[in-house]
């Protein structure tokens, strides 16, 4: 599912990026296919167990418009997904 690039300029529509893609019906594979990483790359971003470097963390941002506080590792931490 490809999607075209939103404006810089848009504010965050969802609040992360598992609820990006229950919305959206956008799969793991098709961010990867977006953003040019691995589904597991994806998969481990999602889990809390990787937080992007800052360059892909705005470019996934920016697609799934969500705030790109939520690719932090504070974000995983208040959700208890990381000790």
């Amino acid at each position: 599912m490809k999607r075209p690039a939103p404006s810089r300029r848009l504010r965050p529509k969802y609040p992360n990026l598992r609820t990006f893609m229950a919305v959206t019906g956008v799969t793991q594979a098709d961010i990867a296919r977006a953003m040019h990483i691995t589904q597991a790359q994806v998969s481990r971003i999602l889990a809390g167990k990787a937080v992007p470097r800052p360059e892909l963390a705005i470019r996934l941002a920016a697609y799934a418009q969500v705030p790109i506080e939520s690719f932090t590792w504070e974000a995983a931490r208040q959700k208890g997904e990381v000790a």
